[in-house]
């Protein structure tokens, strides 16, 4: 049992341990205490064995091979491992399917679960090694497969709680070297000798063909005290580091836990791609501006893992402390490791994702489809393709996105790209179910009417993607509403980096792009798209009106390590509280009226980012990255725009600044629209053009 001390935890955590940020506040979420177990499932009245001959109507214990149906108004416990593989297991509405606490292996091609399912509960985690693996071969032309094949599929009750570690990630405390094999982390964890850890990459790109992010196993846990006198753990791990991972004032390698006591995973038979070959393909100038490949667009096309899917609003699906694996399968709708599917209002309130694992994903992470008032967080999600966090038609409300870290996630196909700002349409196809795929997101938001706060982002195409939906798509296409009119309910201490490689204007954050329906075909331009958000619209589907103008507010936002943009806002209004961006091409680049409050520039910290070069070009050097490499402080185009406190650090140019402040800039400040923390006063910021590293402060 994993006993948590709250007090000593978060005297040990101590201020000076987390340095994360030097403005910014990075959130992590509060430390949970576990008391004793109460309320367990596997030790109520009234169960049966699946083991017991007469549990089952036909006087037989099920064998390999056979599909099985729970007999009505039953409580059958599975209490050791069942061999072999099973057809599909059925859960009729009256009758429970109950995991003990116990070393337990089950395979089958599936479950229907219309009654409950259920391992362990909210006040009595499993602390035993629970793994189910779901069997079954991708499909031919159309062949069309029952929801359940090759996967849980719920209408009733999924409940699925292992112990849940705390934290679920960190970063680290002091740098992880190559040949190293100790990792000093910024919180005392409770993770465990022969747990599954992920370092995550401090490199410029995280993509498939070229990552620095490391899987390893803990051998070894112990403490570490700081200078400041608080305690933190240290790692020792099976094998040395290959890369250097960073830990400075300016940002630090994310350390993420990989392992969990219940595993969902689908079969390593059939499970994985096929198609894995050539990893990198050549690619056009325009595609890469630093090496001369990209991932190959036509291939880990195959992947067919399980999935899990909790359908309609009767339905409930509370998971906690579990690790799907092997799942989600390319290109097919609605086959992701965990799917929250048209659950309304009341079906996702009562339901949630915590501390949970994803890794070697073939499809999403967590798919919020249908659904609000749900929960995804504290999850740590690894090597992904397509979005990860995904809100599917743009009509998701109310959700809470909190203390997740996504990485090392994949687009599908060549990446968007482009030199300008436009970029050409792609329509949906057999190859690319969803064409935004092709600018996949550790976090794709279709409506910012959502809380979205302490996640941490590494590659992708971009690490938040906001795209402009004028109109909800998929099973929601006729509801009159604009998703992207919304407006963000909440956006704060989240940071993301390693990303914006293959499109300069993407940022690591980037509002734009577009996805739409016509002709009954789905088309997405990742180019510059401009949205406006408000209170009230015109018509349902229409734009705002002026009297009901909103203000997008991002809140302690972190950027670093992107070959273009830190951040893109290319829309009307947009308040920006408390902003880092360190290692970037460029800091920050808005469009609309604009009001930033305390942001921090570093273009270059000293470090040297590692990213991969055209053999020969020294494109690691720190002193000729820039040919490579840019080092713009900010840029904007906008109507209005007012900085009150600014740092830049090595950066050789900044554009768009007002370069007097005089009364009749003042006044034009005070009478243009701004959001409520406008100061109403004018603050003069200095051009000027540097390469030494030199900060300079307003």
């Amino acid at each position: 049992m994993r006993i948590l001390v709250l007090v000593l935890l978060l005297q040990r955590a101590s201020a000076d341990s987390l340095i994360a940020s030097e403005i910014v506040d990075l959130f992590y979420p509060p430390v949970r205490e576990q008391a004793a177990s109460a309320n367990c499932p596997h030790n109520g009245p009234s169960l049966r064995r699946w083991s017991g001959a007469s549990t089952w109507p036909s006087g037989s214990v099920p064998r390999s091979g056979q599909d099985v149906v729970l007999p009505a108004g039953t409580k059958v416990l599975i209490d050791a491992p069942l061999p072999g593989v099973f057809g599909f297991i059925t859960v009729p509405a009256t009758s429970e399917l109950i995991f003990a606490n116990s070393a337990i292996t089950v395979d089958a091609l599936g479950f229907k679960v219309l009654g409950a399912l259920r391992a362990g509960s909210p006040t009595c985690p499993i602390s035993s090694n629970i793994v189910i693996t779901l069997h079954g071969t991708r499909p031919t032309g159309q062949t069309q497969r029952p929801d359940w094949y090759k996967g849980i599929y719920v209408e009733g009750t999924l409940d699925l709680h292992g112990e849940q570690p705390w934290p679920a990630w960190t970063r680290l405390r002091v740098p992880a070297n190559r040949n190293g094999r100790e990792l000093v982390l910024q919180h005392e964890v409770d993770w465990r000798v022969g747990d599954v850890v992920v370092v995550v990459t401090t490199a410029l790109q995280d993509s498939r063909d070229w990552h620095r992010n490391e899987e390893r196993t803990i051998i070894a846990t112990g403490f570490q005290w700081m200078p400041d006198g608080g305690r933190v753990s240290k790692l020792t791990l099976d094998r040395a580091l290959e890369y250097d991972h960073y830990a400075s004032t300016a940002y630090q390698a994310e350390v993420g836990l990989l392992s969990r006591r219940i595993v969902v995973q689908g079969a390593a038979a059939n499970s994985p791609p096929t198609d894995t070959t050539p990893a990198r393909c050549e690619e056009t100038p325009a595609v890469v501006r630093v090496t001369d490949y990209a991932p190959c667009p036509n291939t880990y096309l195959t992947g067919y893992g399980g999935h899990v899917m909790a359908s309609g609003s009767q339905s409930t699906a509370r998971v906690a402390g579990v690790e799907f694996y092997r799942m989600g399968q390319t290109n097919i709708i609605g086959r992701y490791p965990f799917h929250f599917h048209m659950m309304g209002a009341e079906g996702g309130a009562r339901s949630y994702m915590h501390g949970c694992s994803v890794h070697e994903s073939y499809y999403r992470c967590v798919a919020v489809h249908g659904t609000s008032n749900t929960s995804v967080s504290e999850n740590v999600l690894f090597d992904v393709i397509g979005h990860c966090v995904y809100l599917e038609d743009g009509v998701e409300e109310n959700n809470k996105i909190t203390y997740n870290l996504a990485a090392l996630v994949h687009f599908i196909g060549s990446p968007a790209s482009d030199l300008g700002q436009q970029i050409a349409e792609v329509t949906q196809s057999a190859n690319l179910a969803i064409p935004a795929d092709i600018a996949a997101a550790g976090f794709y938001i279709t409506n910012t009417n959502n809380e979205i706060v302490g996640n941490a982002a590494s590659g992708g195409w971009t690490g938040f993607s906001f795209p402009l939906l004028d109109a909800p798509i998929g099973l929601h296409r006729n509801v009159a509403m604009k998703p992207s009119a919304r407006p963000m309910l909440r956006f704060e201490g989240n940071s993301a980096h390693s990303s914006s490689f293959w499109y300069q204007s993407a940022g690591a954050m980037y509002f734009g792009g577009k996805l739409y329906i016509e002709n009954d075909v789905l088309i997405y331009d990742a180019g510059r798209q401009e949205r406006d958000t408000c209170t009230k619209l015109l018509e349902p589907d229409k734009g705002c009106r002026t009297t009901d103008d909103l203000w997008m507010t991002l809140r302690s936002t972190k950027v670093y390590l992107t070959m273009g943009n830190g951040l893109t806002h290319w829309g009307k209004r947009v308040e920006i509280i408390k902003y880092e961006a360190s290692d970037v091409g460029l800091g920050l680049s808005i469009l609309g009226f604009d009001w930033v409050d305390q942001m921090l520039v570093q273009c270059r910290t000293g470090l040297a980012p590692q990213l991969p070069c055209k053999a020969g070009s020294g494109c690691n050097d720190w002193e000729t990255a820039g040919r490579y490499w840019t080092s713009r402080g900010f840029e904007c185009s906008s109507l209005a725009r007012t900085i009150s406190w600014l740092s830049l650090d090595s950066c050789r140019l900044v554009r768009g600044l007002p370069s007097t402040c005089s009364a009749e800039r003042a006044k034009a400040y005070a009478t243009a629209p701004h959001p409520p923390s406008f100061s109403k006063r004018c603050v003069k910021p200095v051009h000027f053009a540097g390469t030494t590293p030199t900060r300079r402060t307003f």
